[in-house]
Formats: C-alpha cells, structure tokens, sequence
C-alpha cells in the first residue's frame, strides 16, 4: 500500500509506481516514509550522514518519495496475489474546538453567506455549515471535543450558526450539531441516525 500527498498527480503515480517499487523491492526495502527521507536529507544538508549512517535512506527511497509525491509506503501482506493499493492521503496535527469553531467563522464572514442572509426578510437569520474532511482537521473536533462556552464571532447579517457533521457507522452512525447564537453560548447535541432511515439532507 502507497500513500500519496494531498497535491499528488494520481495518474503519474498509477504509471510508475510499479518500476519504483520494484527498485526498493530489489533493495530488500518493504517500507518508506517521506519523514524519513526528509531526516536523510538534514542529515545529509548538515554533513551527518556518516554518524547517522542507520539514518539515511538509500537512493531508491528518496525517488519514489519526491517524484511520485507519496507519504509512504509498506507491505501489509504476503497473502494472496501481489498488488499495489494506494490509499488516501493522510495529515494529522492538534485538534481542539477551535478547529471547528474556526472553520464556522470563515463560512460567516465570507461576503456571499452575508449578503444572501442580510437580505433574508426574517427574525432570525440561521447558517448551517456541514463540517467534513474538506475542512481539514475540523471535522474531528465534533467527535472529540465539547464545545467552548463562549459566544459565537457572527458578523451583523446572522444571528444563529449551526456546525454539523455526521460520524460513524451502522448503528453508531449519528450526526453531532454545535449550535449557538449571538446571545447563546455553543452547545452540542447528537442525534442517532436509524439505520433503515432515508439519507438525511441538511439545509439552511
């Protein structure tokens, strides 16, 4: 299994991922990680290599690394027929509420959320914003954190935001709302999602 960045060219990595890996195959190579290639290369830059020899990755690594733009890679079996699977691209850094508080705000302010609920003939004015892997980290912070008791940063065109985003699976699956208001601190519901029901459809 190959793991490609976020800016990967895909098609690039379907045509020659097979040559690549087969250089670290001939090398008795099973596994890489683009943290590694970047330690060779410090190493390397600061004229350690030879005191960090167990450090430094061979050629072949350092290639399948920055030509075909990947994370990493490894053998998870050797069952079964040989084949290359390329997974998903994976980031990771700390997450905390503010993540997906955050991610509300920026959906807040943009001008055409504005305009469009500035010019909405009613006594409230509510945005929902579904938070998913397109935001990043955020999506997680629902699933591993509590709201803050604070008050929502709202420009004058909304009074209510809402943070959606749907987690789990099976009978787990459910979808956690952070909803607050100009004059009401966050709070978090959850709500399960029956497994027999229809696809929900979120819409402010």
């Amino acid at each position: 299994m190959i793991t490609p960045l976020q800016n990967a060219n895909i098609n690039a990595i379907r045509e020659k991922a097979g040559t690549y890996l087969a250089a670290l195959e001939n090398a008795g190579i099973d596994e890489f990680s683009a943290f590694e290639v970047d330690w060779s290369k410090q190493m390397k830059e600061a004229g350690l290599s030879v005191i960090f020899a167990d450090k430094v990755v061979p050629r072949c690594v350092e290639s399948i690394c920055d030509d075909l733009m990947l994370q990493g890679g490894g053998v998870i079996s050797s069952e079964g027929v040989p084949k290359i699977i390329l997974g998903y691209p994976n980031y990771g850094g700390a997450v905390g509420a503010d993540c997906a508080i955050d991610a509300g705000k920026t959906e807040a302010w943009k001008e055409d959320n504005r305009k469009k609920l500035g010019a909405a003939a009613t006594d409230e004015r509510h945005l929902v914003v579904f938070i998913d892997v397109t935001n990043g980290l955020a999506w997680t912070a629902p699933i591993d954190c509590d709201p803050p008791l604070t008050l929502p940063e709202l420009p004058p065109e909304i009074d209510h935001m809402w943070l959606l985003g749907c987690f789990g699976g099976g009978a787990a699956k459910k979808v956690i709302v952070w909803r607050a208001s100009k004059t009401t601190h966050w709070q978090k519901t959850e709500i399960p999602i029956p497994i027999t029901a229809a696809p929900v459809h979120l819409a402010s």
